[in-house]
């Protein structure tokens, strides 16, 4: 077969009687000369113009092959001219599917959160549900007595991360100490005071003892009636603290001036970690500072080392209600660092090379000042309750 239509008599179209159902004739027109085509139906169309197979045409050849399996169901719309397919569920197999991994398609009711016995938790069970774990001590063991290397779990305060501490760290002396007192059995609460200038003095006070601060034992320093007049009530060796490495030392109080500092009768409060009971600046230590011509009235951190101070602007306002102000030395870092806080939020961070002491040679005690500079009225300092801490990673 050589490519070529090759015929032996010319049919003349139209062909009649029409050819009958199931045959195909091929002849020229006798109108126009053109090679023609006739269907089993009589139709008469150009042979090799492509006209007689149009786009219906290839929809209906291409809708004809159209063939079912059990994954999928194809679907010809001969009016809108289109093909649809759908998945057939109940024919495909998940588990073979390109990229499945088993890993990832587990039953919750097969995956639980278990809580083994004595471990302190309730609240397990199967993913299926929401579980709500909680801490369950009543079904821990009891210990009749600690011993070295047991811990404890406890909430950072100022991170709010769990960490543990060992037993030793709240039992031995040369690993943590804690004192604290709320001046309700004592009037000073074991702390010392020295004074100066008439009238000057510590000694219980009254102030914030009511349905609003809430006070309950409360100290009042004062400075008399001279422009001079100064009271100091803390530890009763300014000296006899310090930071080596692996330890944090804490001092917290809540303290309030009954009037503030001003043009007419001003004053120098000092609260926190410092190496003198006297007139004038602590050599060495880490404290807050407040009188109203500095700083806008607002505290200030200080830190001061060898005689060296650097200040910090807290942003807070001192008030005539009351306020806590903590600090810290840290040096469980490889050099010491200062926090400050004032009604439990960190105002002010301070590190190397600003002048943290630490070593011997920088000691420190603890405690609260106030000095008169300008004026002879009484203005007074209140205190409702302190506390100190030394925690040390080894014993001495």
């Amino acid at each position: 077969m050589d490519g070529l239509i090759r015929l032996r008599s010319a049919q003349t179209f139209p062909v009649s009687p029409n050819p009958p159902v199931g045959r195909y004739y091929i002849g020229i027109d006798a109108t126009d000369g053109r090679l023609k085509k006739q269907n089993s139906s009589g139709v008469v169309t150009d042979y090799d113009s492509g006209a007689s197979f149009s786009a219906e045409d290839a929809q209906d050849a291409v809708g004809g092959i159209l063939q079912n399996s059990s994954t999928l169901s194809l679907t010809y719309n001969d009016a809108g001219g289109t093909i649809t397919g759908a998945v057939i569920p109940g024919g495909v197999n998940h588990n073979a599917l390109l990229n499945y991994v088993a890993d990832e398609h587990v039953p919750h009711s097969a995956v639980e959160m278990q809580t083994a016995a004595s471990s302190g938790l309730s609240g397990g069970g199967s993913i299926a549900a929401t579980r709500a774990l909680r801490v369950d001590m009543s079904g821990v063991a009891d210990k009749a007595r600690p011993e070295s290397g047991d811990f404890m779990l406890v909430q950072n305060g100022s991170t709010l991360r769990r960490v543990k501490y060992e037993r030793v760290n709240f039992t031995s002396p040369d690993r943590y100490r804690f004192l604290q007192n709320d001046f309700i059995t004592e009037t000073l609460g074991g702390l010392v005071s020295t004074v100066s200038g008439t009238g000057a003095s510590a000694q219980a006070g009254t102030f914030g003892v009511d349905l609003t601060e809430q006070a309950q034992g409360v100290v009042q320093i004062d400075t008399g009636t001279t422009a001079t007049g100064r009271s100091f009530l803390g530890s009763a060796n300014v000296n006899a603290l310090w930071v080596a490495a692996g330890q944090i030392i804490r001092w917290g109080s809540r303290v309030v001036p009954e009037l503030l500092s001003s043009g007419v009768d001003t004053f120098i409060m000092h609260v926190g970690l410092l190496d003198n009971s006297g007139g004038g600046e602590p050599t060495d230590g880490a404290y807050f500072r407040y009188t109203d011509a500095v700083n806008g009235g607002r505290w200030e951190a200080i830190v001061a080392a060898g005689g060296t101070r650097q200040a910090f602007d807290t942003g807070v306002l001192a008030q005539q209600q009351y306020q806590v102000l903590e600090v810290e030395i840290d040096f469980t870092g490889p050099s010491p660092v200062a926090r400050f806080f004032i009604d439990g939020v960190l105002t002010n961070t301070v590190t190397a090379p600003s002048p943290v002491p630490q070593g011997p040679t920088q000691a420190f005690g603890m405690g609260v000042s106030i000095a008169k500079t300008v004026g002879t009225s009484q203005r007074n300092l209140s205190m409702d309750w302190y506390y100190f801490e030394l925690d040390r990673s080894t014993a001495r």
